[in-house]
């Protein structure tokens, strides 16, 4: 992040907050993030001190991808996609909420779609991309 004070891109701090965000995630997930003194409140919230930094450094990372694929002047129609993507991962994050008033298994299910569309879009988005670059190499 310091980077950015320099080079004032916001890539940089789209990359540090993805970053940030998959900290936390996996210090929780493998359970060692409850045991240090400053991530220990985290233990009463048990999964959702995991899921909301995973569903939010899905949405940075979808804000991330459109910006360092330039999609904005290459595709706006794919780079409006990626800024809806990156909405619905943060509704992601405030319906973990959902666990606390019994409706788990619904969030639970429905939390895994958007990082299963992001991830075929991405690639859709990669081959097309890669080839439309080829062509433009080639002359096609």
């Amino acid at each position: 992040m310091l980077i950015w004070f320099v080079l004032s891109d916001v890539l940089f701090i789209l990359y540090a907050a993805l970053f940030g965000l998959q900290a936390p995630y996996v210090a929780y997930l493998s359970g060692q993030g409850f045991e240090w003194p400053v991530l220990r409140f985290g233990l009463p919230l048990t999964s959702l001190a995991w899921n909301v930094p995973a569903a939010l450094s899905g949405a940075v990372g979808c804000l991330f991808a459109r910006e360092i694929a330039d999609l904005r002047g290459f595709s706006p129609r794919i780079h409006r996609l990626y800024g809806a993507l990156a909405m619905a991962f943060v509704a992601l994050a405030g319906a973990n909420l959902a666990k606390l008033i019994g409706f788990g298994p619904l969030a639970a299910a429905l939390g895994n779609l958007p990082f299963l569309a992001v991830a075929a879009i991405t690639l859709v988005v990669s081959f097309l991309g890669g080839g439309a670059a080829a062509g433009r190499r080639t002359g096609s």
